[in-house]
């Protein structure tokens, strides 16, 4: 939602409150609601945000109606934005490049969906030398055509009639070549405009049909930039989060103290990819020889590497207890048993033959004659 908000308003802001039992909460204010109050000073508010004699936001002016103003401290709200500049207090909507485009694309599009439909509604077209008179509509219900044969309309022309014109007059079949093929090529041009705007690809945004592999792969590396340029914006916000609801639970009682209470680590969503196979095949062989950690390839998976660890020991402990209690019960090898339970290599562990059983296929010692 947060992310949304700052695509479309350009910021968004975050009120952090406490309810009269004592718990957090955390309220979005969407931007236009942060404005001037009305008795303000031009030289300390800017948008909304108030501030000190060295350029720094200190307060934050919320409304909620026309009469309903309320100041904020920093201490208590934070803006979420992207700016441009360093004294850009407030955020661009992220579609502040494109928006012409956007406008232009909505009129031309509707405007040719109305060509369309005109075009569509004419099915033949009767031609006479004389011209049309003020009292003869263009469009709309029609009068009789007037033939020798007597009265015949439009909607009683069936299949395989064939009319009888007055002198002068010819039927013309209308066609039409609305909308053209390039129109979708034009509309996809000012389309570009908005996906500049979102720092994207246009091909991810919009058609990734004209793209080939590499070409694909380079767009979905782009977009991926931009997602995890975004995680890192709002990764600040996020340990702020944490320290306000956890602090809060730890006034409260309802969890203990503890030394590194304010350190956390996000893990993010997983990666983006277009060829899972071929990058799981690669990240396997990196893993094999040590030049990729666990923790970079379960994050890149969007999973925690301790939690798979602990996992990976449940499950290992659990086979090993599982595999000792049917050798135990069965007389076999614990190794036999282990790789029957769960298999690891292309081929099965086969457990060595014992001295009383020579292997199959093996002769006998000679003996020699006395």
């Amino acid at each position: 939602m947060q992310s949304i908000g700052l695509d479309v308003d350009g910021d968004v802001g975050r009120l952090y409150v406490m309810t009269a039992g004592g718990f957090p909460k955390i309220q979005l204010i969407r931007a236009h609601r942060i404005k001037n109050p009305p008795d303000s000073k031009s030289d300390k508010w800017v948008d909304g945000v108030r501030l000190s004699t060295r350029g720094s936001p200190v307060a934050y002016s919320v409304t909620s109606g026309p009469d309903d103003w309320k100041v904020y401290p920093v201490e208590s709200f934070a803006l979420v934005r992207d700016p441009d500049a360093p004294d850009e207090y407030r955020g661009k909507t992220s579609l502040h490049h494109g928006i012409n485009g956007l406008r232009d694309a909505k009129e031309i599009l509707t405007a040719e969906k109305q060509g369309v439909k005109i075009n569509s509604s004419l099915a033949l077209v009767i031609k006479i030398l004389q011209a049309a008179q003020p009292d003869q509509p263009v469009f709309g219900p029609q009068g009789l055509i007037q033939t020798e044969s007597g009265d015949l309309s439009l909607d009683r022309i069936l299949a395989g009639a064939i009319p009888r014109l007055n002198e002068g007059e010819d039927i013309w079949s209308h066609k039409s070549d609305r909308p053209s093929p390039t129109f979708t090529g034009f509309l996809d041009y000012l389309l570009r405009d908005v996906a500049i705007g979102l720092g994207l690809p246009w091909e991810f945004v919009w058609d990734s049909t004209k793209l080939g592999g590499s070409g694909n792969r380079l767009a979905i590396g782009q977009a991926q930039w931009k997602f995890e340029e975004r995680q890192a914006q709002f990764k600040p916000h996020a340990n702020r989060d944490w320290q306000f609801v956890i602090g809060a639970a730890i006034d409260r009682g309802d969890v203990p103290a503890d030394k590194d209470w304010f350190r956390v680590k996000w893990q993010m969503p997983r990666r983006i990819s277009v060829d899972a196979g071929r990058d799981a095949k690669a990240n396997l062989d990196d893993l094999k020889y040590g030049v990729r950690t666990h923790s970079e390839d379960a994050g890149e998976r969007g999973e925690f590497w301790e939690d798979e660890r602990r996992q990976t020991e449940l499950e290992t402990l659990d086979l090993i207890q599982r595999a000792d209690r049917i050798a135990k019960a069965t007389g076999k090898p614990f190794e036999l048993i282990l790789g029957l339970i769960q298999q690891r290599s292309p081929n099965p562990v086969i457990p060595p033959p014992t001295s009383a059983e020579p292997p199959t296929g093996t002769p006998p010692n000679p003996t020699t004659a006395g």
